[in-house]
């Protein structure tokens, strides 16, 4: 008995039989892109005996047709209307990633034979990720387009993995752009990731050699596949790309149109990965020379015609020839520096590169405003109060209802419904902070910058909440009486600092321990962190 699949094979070469005398045109097919040979921008010092050229060249063909005599559309004879158009791409392109079996019906839209194959074209194009296309049929009667099927190439299973496989690579590839890079940056970053990591595919090439699956995952694959790849990777960085298709120095070929601040340019990454016979094999230019060519990056229309490339399907034009000759862009080539959380502070500062301040904010002790950490401005009691209690007490903190948060302290200064009020309640009620004796009696002075020997005290009580022995030995009392200043220390701090400093969480500088002066916030998060390491061990 035939298979479905020899059925459908029978049935379609009688309907194309058909066609040829019923219809205007025969199902569209065309071609897709691919690379013919190298571009001439040969490093002086490679010797070049021959340019490579396309072994072979792929065609995806448009979907057969089957005629069903037993379907009727609900279309009526008139032009499908652009809602119509946009439904019928909106379901197509569902399909292709739900992978459904059997048929998918498409006879609300009323799309004919050209206008889905259209509509299907462009569905590819905008879709660069996809590889697991099969043999497609579109089913029609009365001359539309009533529904379409396809014998996918892949298992949705196979697909799901392969996906996963994919989005580490693109992960990879983002990973040599940042937020603070321009667009500009941006897409020249990705193409230097491709043309450093993919090589271009001379051997015979199977389908997934021309998927963007296929040269990121693979690390190889032709033309079609940089094209598709750098349009995607693009996309996921918010810059607008099209797949162009046409015909380079005498082969059908493929690159991209880029949009950047508010002009289209060309790019043939595939170009600028070229690959030259050297001593009877091909190498990498990467390999041999260790430069990335960029012959090719955001040029017009008009300096890739003039370079061999005609466009034949290519939605935009570039014809911003700005960078067609004499500039020179930089090149990349590995991952972007992280960058700092906040705006005002670098990668280098201390605090980053020891790990302070990805601790403090990671675990919500500290946090910015605006955009701004203000690393170097002195901390105030109600500043420290409150990381000791996120700290100490992340729950309650996490929990806190700020605009119901009363003043139980006894302090006449401490307001109520504000950021610090819970902290400095949590912190009085647990011995934390007892607040500063005044002329008109407790005061816990919150907007006052906290000075080291005050935060000697108050993380000692912190780590003895946590049941640290923070009396301390006689060896601790005599360091700290070694330091040029110990006489200016306050008595009631001195244990404290003793304890602070034998324990590594405070030390001195210059031989002198600066008792009284404030500390930065970045100082801050570091005496925590310090603390904080001490009783987790």
């Amino acid at each position: 008995m035939a298979t479905m699949r020899q059925v459908k094979n029978i049935l379609t070469a009688l309907v194309a039989f058909v066609l040829v005398f019923s219809m205007a045109g025969a199902p569209v097919a065309f071609a897709e892109p691919q690379r013919s040979d190298a571009p001439d921008a040969v490093p002086a010092e490679a010797t070049t005996t021959d340019q490579p050229t396309e072994a072979s060249e792929q065609t995806a063909e448009s979907p057969s047709v089957i005629e069903d005599a037993d379907s009727t559309p609900s279309a009526t004879a008139t032009a499908a209307t652009a809602a119509d158009i946009e439904g019928f791409r909106a379901t197509l392109t569902q399909a292709w990633y739900d992978m459904p079996e059997g048929n998918i019906d498409l006879s609300p839209y009323g799309l004919t034979l050209d206008e889905a194959n259209e509509v299907w074209r462009e569905v590819q194009y905008d879709n660069p990720v996809i590889f697991w296309d099969g043999d497609g049929y579109w089913h029609m009667c009365d001359g539309y387009v009533t529904g379409y099927e396809n014998d996918w190439a892949y298992s949705k299973g196979d697909v799901d993995a392969m996906m996963a496989a994919y989005e580490t690579k693109v992960a990879e590839a983002l990973s040599w752009t940042s937020e603070s890079m321009s667009n500009w940056e941006k897409a020249v970053a990705l193409h230097d990731y491709l043309v450093r990591n993919c090589t271009y595919q001379y051997a015979a090439a199977s389908d997934i050699d021309y998927s963007a699956y296929g040269i990121l995952v693979n690390g190889t694959g032709r033309c079609a596949a940089y094209a598709k790849a750098y349009q995607d990777l693009l996309g996921r960085v918010g810059i607008e790309a099209e797949y162009v298709i046409g015909n380079a120095n005498g082969g059908s070929h493929a690159w991209n149109h880029v949009k950047i601040d508010g002009s289209w340019y060309a790019v043939d990454v595939t170009y600028d990965d070229a690959c030259y016979l050297i001593n009877g094999s091909y190498v990498d230019v990467d390999d041999y020379s260790g430069v990335v060519t960029q012959k090719f990056l955001l040029k017009s229309d008009a300096y890739m015609e003039a370079n061999g490339h005609q466009a034949e399907r290519a939605l935009y034009a570039a014809t911003d020839a700005q960078f067609d000759y004499g500039h020179a862009w930089p090149t990349y080539n590995g991952p972007a520096p992280e960058e700092p959380l906040f705006n005002d502070v670098s990668a280098t500062d201390w605090f980053v590169t020891d790990g302070t301040l990805d601790y403090v904010v990671g675990n919500g002790i500290m946090q910015g405003s605006d955009g701004a950490f203000r690393p170097y401005a002195s901390i105030t009691r109600a500043e420290f109060a409150t990381i000791l209690w996120r700290y100490a007490n992340p729950t309650s903190a996490a929990n806190a209802n700020t605009a119901a948060a009363r003043n139980v302290t006894g302090m006449g200064d401490v307001a109520s419904g504000l950021y610090y009020t819970e902290a400095v309640n949590w912190c009085f009620q647990n011995g934390v902070i007892t607040g500063v004796q005044t002329s008109t009696g407790t005061a816990f002075e919150p907007n006052r910058a906290v000075t080291r020997e005050e935060a000697a005290v108050m993380l000692t009580r912190v780590m003895k909440l946590q049941g640290v022995d923070v009396a301390p030995t006689d060896d601790a009392i005599a360091a700290i009486s070694s330091f040029a200043d110990a006489s200016a220390c306050s008595s009631w701090a001195v244990p404290s600092l003793a304890c602070a400093h034998a324990n590594g969480i405070i030390n001195g500088s210059g031989g002198c321990l600066r008792p009284h002066d404030s500390i930065t916030r970045c100082e801050a998060a570091a005496l925590l962190k310090r603390t904080a390491e001490l009783l987790e061990g």
